[in-house]
């Protein structure tokens, strides 16, 4: 018998610093249901309004080929 207790996250997740890149705060978690480890890339930019527009390639579901997907957000 195999149990998996804490499976793998799969996702687009963001780092932020406040000083520069000396210190970072991890895992604001962007999107984490990637089915498998196929996905990555990610690309943000800073949009007009101040939200954060991050575009990257994941799986929708497990057995479908890789989307371009993206994620809106505010910085915290």
């Amino acid at each position: 018998m195999c149990m998996r207790v804490n499976p793998p996250r799969r996702g687009t997740f963001a780092a932020l610093s406040h000083d520069g890149g000396k210190s970072w705060q991890a895992d604001w978690v962007l999107r984490d249901d990637g089915p498998d480890w196929d996905l990555g890339y990610p690309a943000s930019v800073e949009m007009a309004d101040g939200s954060v527009l991050t575009v990257y390639y994941q799986k929708h579901r497990a057995g479908e080929k890789c989307s371009l997907l993206w994620t809106r957000w505010s910085l915290p």
